[in-house]
């Protein structure tokens, strides 16, 4: 059987193989996290794709980030970063500025005399996602952006992380060791390389 460094091994070498083997190796941990989550704050039952969205993100930042010589064992390592990741989530969630959206109607409840309705069926939803067509275009877009993804380098995974968190250019130039200007142009070929990926498809 593979162990863990020969999986990050792989991952690094961009197979797909290897880095579905990552994600469900780590999955139970990640529903583990939420449920933790849900537990401590069951109103937060309604973020749970977000959440698991969320860290499927951190492990691919945990992927690029890891340095095996730093003592850490590789999956230790990501461990650590999903429970700080899940400790971050509860703290946004439960801020003020979201707080509000947590009492808002439940759309899957029954209304009116014979319970034939749901809520959803009768208003439309603010999230886009509840469209059937906007989750399935969602979905298609996902696996895109992951297939184009697995076939950057560890680089330019790195600043792509950081722009799409909107890092400053120069915060995010000094962490990685390169000047503003080779960050901003290495943003520009992953955006333009990007979209031809999408538009080729």
């Amino acid at each position: 059987m593979i162990n863990a460094y020969e999986l990050l091994y792989y991952v690094h070498q961009k197979d797909e193989w290897a880095l579905n083997q990552l994600f469900t190796s780590f999955d139970p941990l990640i529903k583990s996290c939420i449920k933790i989550l849900i537990e401590k704050s069951p109103v937060l039952k309604l973020y749970v794709d977000d959440f698991y969205q969320e860290l499927m993100i951190n492990i691919f930042e945990g992927v690029d980030a890891y340095r095996d010589d730093l003592g850490s064992p590789f999956t230790s390592f990501i461990k650590a970063c999903l429970v700080n990741k899940s400790k971050t989530l509860f703290r946004y969630y439960n801020s003020n500025r979201i707080k509000a959206n947590h009492y808002g109607l439940n759309l899957d409840a029954f209304v009116g005399e014979d319970n034939e309705h749901y809520h959803y069926e009768i208003i439309a939803s603010p999230r886009p996602m509840n469209d059937p067509k906007e989750a399935f275009d969602y979905r298609q877009t996902m696996e895109k952006f992951q297939r184009y993804y697995h076939d950057m380098s560890l680089v330019d995974r790195r600043v792509l992380i950081y722009y799409l968190k909107g890092e400053k250019y120069d915060r995010a130039a000094k962490a990685l060791n390169m000047s503003r200007k080779s960050f901003d142009n290495r943003v520009q070929k992953v955006k333009k390389h990007l979209k031809a990926a999408f538009d080729n498809e």
